[in-house]
């Protein structure tokens, strides 16, 4: 993502993300990313939805800047982050808050297969759709000879291999997946009867 376009991303971001999210945390910290400077501020581009947060100031960003500084970022002025965090109010605007900084490499960037929005399919135990939105919402449908049963949420990832799904209904139970990138398959990883959701394109 060229930083040239962030005023658009941002403003997008502004009426999905902050209208409806903003007080809400998300069920995990972890956050992969392109980390990069403009005019001197910080930004992040999540690798899983392609959203583009500013980052806020703390002292962990302080230390982040002095590092992005010392590893001379390539042309493009990007560095592959991994860090731990939350999402905040900074002067009305969402932000990322950096918590922990996980790793910086030039070695990595955020490839097409760490992109997780997008729709999943699984069909044992029985027929299932999940729908993951780049608001870090999601869609979970289940078609059973009783009807079809829906269930919506939040997700966000505990680390760079694991997806967590908290529903908005108070029964429901958190999931969890074992991302495997390769194949773009999510594994359960909940204690309950294994099953897999498969990457699905729709035309």
């Amino acid at each position: 993502m060229k930083p040239r376009i962030l005023t658009k991303w941002i403003g997008l971001l502004s009426l999905g993300f902050i209208g409806c999210h903003a007080t809400h945390s998300l069920p995990a910290d972890y956050m992969s990313g392109m980390f990069f400077m403009e005019q001197d501020t910080a930004y992040l581009q999540d690798c899983a939805t392609e959203r583009i947060f500013p980052l806020g100031n703390n002292p962990v960003l302080a230390q982040l800047i002095e590092q992005y500084h010392r590893e001379t970022p390539p042309p493009t002025g990007e560095l592959y982050l991994r860090c731990r965090g939350s999402f905040g109010l900074q002067q009305e605007q969402v932000v990322w808050n950096l918590s922990q900084v996980l790793d910086l490499s030039a070695a990595k960037n955020c490839s097409a297969q760490f992109l997780l929005a997008g729709s999943y399919r699984c069909t044992d135990p029985e027929t299932q759709q999940l729908l993951l939105r780049p608001d870090y919402t999601y869609l979970l449908l289940r078609f059973t000879a009783q009807g079809e049963h829906t269930e919506e949420g939040i997700w966000g990832l505990s680390a760079e291999s694991e997806l967590v799904l908290n529903p908005t209904h108070p029964t429901g139970g958190q999931h969890r997946f074992q991302i495997l990138y390769d194949t773009e398959t999510l594994m359960a990883n909940d204690g309950n009867q294994p099953y897999a959701f498969n990457r699905i394109y729709l035309e």
